[in-house]
């Protein structure tokens, strides 16, 4: 972490776990973050960074507000919009949104609009189906890369443009039809399919409808056809093809157990001594 500002990563109740640091120095081929490896005690699947200073905030406002950057966190706490947390970057867990949905029901997320946003926010739209909260999404004037550049450039802006959000799978589709040709009878076909995949993830029948009828709108088809080519098979969300397992996992495991001893060790004095007995044949 030479060369870097700390910044640290705490639990739900403030305990510090682990830190980022973010490269100040000019160090040649020196990556921008360095972060605390996955620990016992650190586990980014998990760790959502500022809901400790959050919590009281997200009650109160009745939302939470995700953004990709710890940095953004920092500056929108400084602006007064406390409610504000963030992921490991866009890789949000069902962990993270069952932490936040023990606060609030209304998640909001303010993810780039890129191909990466927009591939996080499909994803993280069949984790809320499954969790059960709503999703919806706050877009950035265009001059802005994220929450710190507009909090530096124009504070108040910030505390506007969190207010003003859009139903995540609405915002989806409508990414999905700014990249594909509207006036030709293939981008409307593009635009279908990966909307009703999308929508294979909606459970809600009357939800569903009501994107039926919005694709509906934006491609001049009747929602008989539309209903017709959501039930065609070829639609089927795929399930990740998982890797076989290999024999290195044996050693992993037992490499984790040591670990947890200690994490043990570290928290509780009286297990330094129980450890002190153990032989080598207990590993």
């Amino acid at each position: 972490f030479r060369q870097r500002m700390m910044v640290p990563l705490s639990d739900a109740a403030g305990q510090i776990i682990g830190f980022t640091g973010r490269i100040v120095g000019d160090v040649q081929n020196a990556p921008k973050y360095l972060n605390t490896p996955q620990t016992v005690l650190y586990d980014k699947g998990r760790h959502v960074f500022g809901l400790f200073q959050a919590k009281q905030a997200i009650r109160d406002a009745g939302y939470v507000v995700i953004v990709e950057g710890n940095l953004d966190v920092v500056s929108s706490h400084q602006a007064g919009i406390q409610q504000v947390v963030a992921t490991a970057g866009t890789a949000m867990t069902e962990h993270h949104l069952k932490a936040l949905s023990r606060l609030t029901t209304d998640i909001r997320l303010c993810f780039d609009g890129d191909k990466a946003g927009i591939a996080a926010t499909e994803r993280a739209i069949g984790i809320a189906q499954r969790v059960g909260v709503e999703l919806s999404i706050i877009s950035l004037p265009n001059e802005y890369k994220g929450p710190d550049e507009l909090v530096q450039h124009d504070a108040a802006r910030w505390v506007g443009v969190v207010e003003k959000t859009r139903p995540a799978i609405e915002w989806v589709i409508d990414q999905y039809e700014a990249r594909n040709d509207m006036n030709s009878a293939a981008g409307k076909r593009q635009l279908t399919t990966e909307t009703m995949k999308l929508l294979k993830l909606v459970e809600d029948p009357v939800e569903r409808e009501h994107y039926f009828a919005i694709l509906s709108e934006k491609t001049g088809a009747s929602l008989s056809a539309i209903k017709e080519r959501f039930g065609q098979s070829d639609l089927s969300v795929e399930e990740k093809r998982l890797k076989p397992v290999n024999a290195e996992v044996e050693v992993l495991k037992d490499n984790v157990q040591q670990d947890y001893l200690l994490a043990l060790m570290t928290a509780e004095d009286g297990a330094v001594d129980v450890a002190k007995d153990l032989g080598a044949e207990y590993f």
